[in-house]
């Protein structure tokens, strides 16, 4: 009777042993498992992380309004030059239109003195 509680023993030990021994390797490869599902995850959260980067910077192009207000006062700017342009060419313009005005004036003058000299010596004669 001894005996064959000794093998029931040692048949209960090795089935234990053996499950031991499968749960061992189950453990193992769950284990090596999980280590490949977690790279794979720190690879993806590299490529999210590179993305959010990527779409911050793009994010900032174009909600940065500096280009746009650079633009705006330069036009602007432009507007006030050619305003200003424009005041001198209308000056320039008056300026000549005188001039004309002025030379063509003494034109007639001196045409009326030559033409009231030509009368008095007519009339001398």
């Amino acid at each position: 009777m001894f005996k064959t509680r000794q093998v029931g023993m040692s048949g209960d030990y090795k089935t234990q042993a053996q499950q031991m021994k499968d749960n061992t390797e189950e453990y193992t490869r769950l284990t090596a498992h999980v280590q490949e599902l977690e790279s794979e995850l720190y690879d993806i959260e590299e490529k999210l992380a590179d993305i959010k980067k990527k779409m911050d910077a793009n994010q900032d192009k174009i909600s940065d309004s500096a280009p746009l207000i650079r633009i705006k006062k330069e036009s602007q700017k432009l507007k006030n030059e050619i305003r200003s342009i424009d005041i001198r060419v209308g000056v320039i313009s008056n300026t000549l239109l005188q001039l004309k005005l002025k030379e063509r004036t003494k034109d007639e003058t001196s045409k009326r003195a030559i033409h009231n000299d030509d009368d008095d010596m007519d009339m001398e004669i």
